[in-house]
C-alpha cells in the first residue's frame, strides 16, 4: 500500500497553522495512527482521533510557535512517515510602511443547518463548496468560514485548512475557522437567568471549541497562541437565554482573555436589530482595558454566499495579499468595519497611525485622510464622531472635506479613541482606535439598592404613573407613546445615592418571529428595512434607552444635573455611578433611544423600559 505525508517539508512563518495528512488509497480516517512532534516549542500538534463518527485521525494541524528547525512524524502499521519543519519569524508591518487595504468577509458559513447531526449528514454546502465558490466568485481578498462549533465535526474543520491549501491559486486568501460557542447561564440579583456568553468567531487556531465554562474556552486556546479571536454579533438577542447575549466584559476581562479578543462585530447581515446596539460593545471593550478593533460580516449561513450577497466588508490594512501579512494586521490590530464596504480610513493622532498607543499628552492631533475602493459617491462619508472613554462623543464634524482633513482634541484623561463615520444613507464605518498610554479603570465597588417601597414614578410630558418602573419585577415593563421622556422618581424621603440601576426589557426572539402583530411599526422603517423578515425585532431593539441626563434635587422644586451619558449594554440591568449626593428625587431625562441614534428613519420609535434602581 503506498502511503506518503501531504508534505515532505515545510516552511513558514511563526503562528501559521497547517494542515499534514497521509494520503493513501485506503481511507485511514478511523485507523489507528500515532502523531509525534519533536519539539513542541517550536510545532504544537493538534490531531483528530476521537469517537465523532466525522473523525480524521489520519490528519493534524501544526501551529508553529518557535522559530528553528524540527520534524513532525506520523507512525501507521509499524512505519513512520516524516515532515521537516522551518519555521522563520513572522514578517511585521514595519512603521510608516505603507499599506494596502484589502475587502473581506469575516463570518461566515457553509450550511444554514443548525443541528449536529443533520449538519454532518448534509448533501451539500461542504467547505470545499464553499471554498470553490469564493474563488469563482473571485471578488473578495479574504474570506472566514467559521461554521458553528456546536454542528461542526473534526473533517470539515481540518477541510477549512486542507482545502484553503490546495485550492491555490486563488484570488480569495482563506482564513479557517469556526465560531466558538460559549454557554454560561448566570441568574441576576433579581432571580433571572441571563447568558453571560455568546459566539465568539475564531481565526487561525489548531481546535474548535464548545465549552460551558469560560476557563474552558481559554484552557483550550492556551495551544493556539496567534488565534484571532472576535465577539460575534455581541448584543443579540439570543434563542438558549432571555434578551440580549451579555460577555460581561466588565468582569470578563481576564489576560487570557484580553490577549485572545481582537476585534467587536459592529456590522452583522444587514439591516438586523442588533447592528443598533452592536457598536457599543466596542467602546465597552475599550474601557475595560481590551486592544480590539470592529470587523464586519454577512453572517451568510450557505448556500447564499460571495462579496455582493452583504454590502458591509472588513478591511485589512496590509503590506501585502497573504495569510501571513493579513494575521500580521489582525494582530495588530490593523481592521475595521464598514457598512458600504466601500469606505478606505486612514488617520493619524501626532503623527502615529491607527492602531496605536501613543506618547502620553493632552493635546492631540487628527489627520484623517478617506478615499473609497471604487467610484460611488453615495457611500462616501459626509459626517463623522470622534468617540471616547464610556463611548462618549468628544468632536462630531459635517460637510467636510474628508479626503484630508485635520482638527485638534485637548483631553487629559482619554484613554483611547476611535472614529465612526457616516454616509448620505446611514451606512457607518469604524476605524481602528488608538490608545493614549492611560489605563483603564479598576474595577468598581458593589453597591447597595435601596428599598423601593413606597417608591413612584411619573412620566412628567404625559403625566401618567409609571411606578411599574420601581415594582422589582423586570418582566413587566414600561410602554411609552414618546420616543423621548423625563422619568421623576419620588422616594418620599432623603436619602444617598450614588447610582441608578436601569435594567432593558427582555425581548423574546421567537415569539417576535411567530407574531402576527407586534408592537406597532411605522411605514417608513417598513419601507426603510423593506421585506426583511425581522424588521419587528428590529424595531424591538431600537425602543431601548440610549442618551440619558440624570438630575437630583432635595424639595421637587430645585433640580442639579449630577450625570449624563449613554447607555451601552441592554442585557439586563445597567448601573450608572456618579458621586454620592443627598435627594428625595431623581429625574431620568431620556434624550434619545438607540432607534433614533442609529438611523434618522427610526425617529418615531417609542421607548420602552423594564426597571429603574436606586442605590
Amino acid at each position: 500500500m503506498n502511503i506518503k505525508l501531504s508534505h515532505e517539508r515545510i516552511n513558514s512563518f511563526c503562528g501559521d497553522v497547517l494542515p499534514l495528512y497521509l494520503v493513501s488509497e485506503q481511507d485511514l480516517s478511523k485507523e489507528n495512527i500515532q502523531w509525534r512532534s519533536e519539539n513542541e516549542d517550536l510545532v504544537i500538534l493538534h490531531t483528530f482521533s476521537s469517537d465523532d463518527p466525522e473523525s480524521v485521525a489520519h490528519c493534524a494541524l501544526l501551529t508553529l510557535v518557535g522559530v528553528g528547525e524540527t520534524s513532525v512524524s506520523a507512525t501507521y502499521n509499524g512505519h513512520t512517515y516524516t515532515c521537516s519543519v522551518s519555521v522563520r519569524p513572522m514578517r511585521q508591518a514595519k512603521k510608516g510602511e505603507s499599506l494596502n487595504y484589502f475587502r473581506g468577509d469575516f463570518h461566515d458559513h457553509t450550511s444554514n443547518i443548525h443541528g449536529h447531526s443533520e449538519f454532518a449528514e448534509r448533501k451539500e454546502g461542504f467547505v470545499i463548496d464553499y471554498l470553490n465558490f469564493q474563488k469563482k466568485d473571485g471578488k473578495l481578498d479574504f474570506a472566514v468560514v467559521s461554521d458553528h462549533a456546536v454542528t461542526t465535526n473534526d473533517r470539515d474543520f481540518f477541510a477549512g485548512f486542507s482545502g484553503a491549501e490546495e485550492i491555490k491559486p486563488c484570488p480569495v486568501e482563506f482564513l479557517p475557522g469556526t465560531e466558538s460557542e460559549i454557554t454560561v447561564i448566570e441568574n441576576d440579583r433579581f432571580g433571572i437567568t441571563y447568558k453571560n456568553a455568546g459566539e465568539i468567531v475564531t481565526v487561525n487556531s489548531g481546535s474548535y471549541v464548545n465549552a460551558f465554562s469560560w476557563q474552558q474556552f481559554f484552557d483550550a486556546m492556551k495551544r493556539s497562541p496567534y488565534a484571532v479571536c472576535v465577539l460575534a454579533h455581541p448584543q443579540i438577542v439570543g434563542l438558549s437565554a432571555k434578551g440580549c447575549w451579555n460577555f460581561s466584559l466588565h468582569k470578563n476581562n481576564s489576560p487570557e482573555f484580553k490577549n485572545l479578543l481582537k476585534g467587536i462585530e459592529t456590522g452583522d447581515g444587514g439591516i438586523r436589530g442588533s447592528n443598533a446596539i452592536n457598536e457599543y460593545v466596542y467602546s465597552i471593550a475599550l474601557d475595560n482595558g481590551f486592544r480590539v478593533s470592529t470587523t464586519c460580516a454577512s453572517d451568510g449561513h450557505g448556500p447564499v454566499w460571495g462579496y455582493d450577497f452583504f454590502s458591509g466588508k472588513t478591511v485589512i490594512m496590509a503590506y501585502e495579499k497573504s495569510k501571513e501579512a493579513f494575521l500580521d494586521a489582525l494582530l495588530a490590530r490593523r481592521f475595521y468595519a464598514t457598512e458600504s464596504g466601500n469606505v478606505k480610513v486612514f488617520y493619524t493622532v501626532n503623527g502615529y497611525e491607527a492602531a496605536s498607543t501613543l506618547p502620553l499628552t493632552d493635546t492631540y492631533k487628527f489627520h484623517i485622510e478617506l478615499s473609497s475602493f471604487s467610484d460611488d459617491p453615495t457611500t462616501a462619508p459626509t459626517a463623522f464622531r470622534v468617540i471616547s472613554d464610556y463611548g462618549r462623543t468628544v468632536a462630531e464634524f459635517k460637510d467636510v472635506d474628508l479626503s484630508d482633513f485635520d482638527f485638534e482634541i485637548k483631553s487629559d484623561t482619554a484613554r483611547y479613541f476611535y472614529i465612526r463615520f457616516t454616509d448620505s444613507e446611514g451606512r457607518r464605518t469604524w476605524s481602528p482606535p488608538v490608545w493614549t498610554s492611560r489605563e483603564a479603570d479598576p474595577p468598581a465597588p458593589e453597591l447597595t439598592p435601596l428599598d423601593k417601597s413606597g417608591f413612584t414614578v411619573t412620566e412628567l410630558e404625559s403625566g401618567k404613573d409609571a411606578s411599574v418602573l420601581v415594582n422589582n419585577d423586570p418582566l413587566k415593563i414600561w410602554e411609552s407613546e414618546l420616543g423621548a421622556a423625563t422619568y421623576l422618581i419620588d422616594m418620599k424621603e432623603e436619602k444617598t445615592v450614588s447610582a441608578l440601576g436601569h435594567y432593558a426589557p427582555f425581548i423574546n426572539r421567537k415569539a417576535f418571529k411567530e407574531a402576527e402583530n407586534c408592537a406597532p411599526v411605522s411605514a417608513k422603517i417598513v419601507a426603510k428595512i423593506g421585506r426583511e423578515k425581522n424588521f419587528k425585532l428590529v424595531t424591538a431593539l431600537s425602543r431601548f434607552v440610549s442618551k440619558y441626563e440624570i438630575w437630583t434635587s432635595r424639595d421637587g422644586e430645585n433640580f442639579e444635573k449630577c450625570f449624563d451619558g449613554q447607555i451601552r449594554c441592554f442585557s439586563g440591568e445597567d448601573i450608572i455611578r456618579f458621586s454620592p449626593v443627598k435627594a428625595r428625587y431623581i429625574k431620568f431625562k431620556v434624550l434619545t433611544n438607540t432607534g433614533t441614534e442609529w438611523r434618522p428613519s427610526f425617529d418615531d420609535l417609542t421607548l420602552h423600559i423594564a426597571e429603574l434602581t436606586v442605590f
